[in-house]
């Protein structure tokens, strides 16, 4: 999950209060997952649209998480589960590197978005990280090709805030239509688990509650409730004209 680090950022996510019911927590994750990822693709879209990222990035990979901003308990069963399934590398570098010489505020907001989770019981980071192991079609490699798309059409983008919307949004469709397929796949194998003939009783709770979860991932995933609230044309005309400023 990587190491819990000190750093001096905060973001706004609105409500921090988890839900309490197994749906609530479900739809409260994934949503906040969409809406940190957009917000990323976002971000690197302007940073490719702007030279930040040059045009000579074309190597994007994804590792696992290097930092978190919470941790979870032993006494309440929580673990912190990240929003986004991995951390983003551009020819060799985080984004937030790349951002530092320019704005050590955009710099913060960056890490902070690879670096948010939400404190939840342990079936949902074994649902997260399910779906992240999926081969070909894991939410991961979505959100690789995701990055990708968003830098590449930066790249040679137009600089417009309607056409930055436009870019983000094709970036963020091959996000979520990876983690459809990828969530109905695991629905698929969790079904197979539980229809074992002599499966343990603890077994068996902890698969119909991750199925369940998953269940609750795969309805929320196509809300484009994420998309519209953080892609606002006027804020994105100021934050393109931030980027200008650099």
């Amino acid at each position: 999950m990587g190491d819990r680090q000190q750093v001096d950022w905060w973001i706004d996510y609105g409500d921090e209060a988890v839900p309490k019911s197994v749906k609530g927590r479900a739809v409260w994750h994934e949503g906040r997952r969409q809406r940190t990822i957009v917000s990323i693709l976002l971000e690197i879209h302007l940073m490719a649209l702007t030279g930040i990222i040059p045009k000579s990035c074309r190597s994007f990979k994804v590792e696992k998480a290097l930092w978190q901003d919470d941790e979870g308990c032993d006494d309440d069963d929580t673990q912190a589960a990240h929003c986004v399934p991995r951390q983003l590398v551009i020819n060799g570098k985080h984004p937030h590197d790349i951002l530092l010489k320019y704005s050590r505020e955009r710099r913060d907001f960056m890490q902070g978005f690879f670096g948010k989770t939400d404190l939840l019981p342990v079936n949902f980071n074994k649902v997260d990280s399910r779906a992240e192991r999926v081969p070909l079609v894991g939410i991961a490699e979505g959100f690789r090709k995701a990055c990708r798309s968003a830098i590449t059409s930066g790249q040679d983008g137009e600089p417009t805030a309607r056409s930055v919307g436009t870019s983000v949004g094709a970036a963020y469709g091959h996000y979520t239509a990876h983690a459809s397929r990828t969530y109905t796949i695991c629905i698929q194998r969790l079904k197979l688990k539980l229809a074992r003939p002599s499966i343990k009783q603890t077994d068996k709770e902890k698969w119909k509650e991750q199925l369940a979860i998953t269940q609750y991932y795969a309805q929320e995933v196509n809300n484009r409730a994420a998309f519209v609230e953080n892609v606002r044309l006027a804020e994105v005309d100021e934050l393109l004209k931030l980027y200008k400023s650099f």
